[in-house]
């Protein structure tokens, strides 16, 4: 594996590095979890899905800066809702990241892949899974704050302002039209369905 210098988690906002290799976001200011894959069932995708996370990262080519190891995933024949990742961050009551204005991180995609990049809080996060929202009026909960981005074939850093997400409107509406970001539970990034995706993830962090 290369060396590029990095210490694993070592700023503070960071939410994941990869660095240390071993599937878990960074155990940093109350934060800890893991990150993972899934998928509709209908295609395949690499890495496959861990029963308690992915156990280890991609390394790369060349260093990145001080980075040497990433997120890669790829996949193809999804046809109902698609793919995607998620970095489980915070305990069930939620993590409180109201003195930030987003979440910053770098991409690359040799497909040009689109993302729905998504922040689940407990608002918007079912009851069985953590969250206070309950299905009613016909209304399924999962409705997260969103926002889209078109993933480049180079390195680049893109930033997605809490400002910016909202409710794609298929569920159960939040208590506000803007995301809480004191509840912030994890990271959802989707590959739409009959797209098919190789993309790599790196430096996943909280900005202000």
């Amino acid at each position: 594996m290369l060396t590029c210098g990095s210490t694993p988690c070592s700023d503070p906002n960071t939410i994941v590095d990869f660095e240390a290799n071993d599937g878990r976001v960074c155990d940093t200011n109350g934060r800890s979890g893991i990150t993972n894959v899934y998928g509709d069932g209908t295609g395949e995708q690499w890495p496959l899905a861990g029963a308690n996370g992915l156990s280890k990262f991609s390394p790369m080519s060349a260093c990145r800066g001080q980075s040497a190891v990433a997120f890669h995933t790829k996949g193809d024949g999804f046809t109902s809702w698609g793919a995607g990742a998620v970095m489980r961050f915070a305990p069930p009551g939620g993590w409180d990241a109201s003195a930030f204005s987003g979440i910053a991180f770098w991409a690359m995609s040799p497909t040009r892949t689109r993302i729905t990049f998504g922040v689940p809080t407990v608002e918007t996060q079912d009851v069985a899974y953590d969250g206070l929202c309950v299905p009613k009026n016909g209304l399924q909960c999962s409705d997260h704050f969103v926002a889209g981005r078109s993933i480049g074939v180079t390195w680049m850093a893109y930033t997605i302002l809490f400002s910016e997400m909202k409710q794609r409107g298929f569920g159960v509406p939040a208590p506000s039209t803007n995301i809480n970001p004191a509840k912030l539970l994890e990271i959802n990034i989707t590959f739409p369905p009959g797209q098919p995706f190789d993309i790599w993830f790196d430096d996943i962090s909280f900005t202000k």
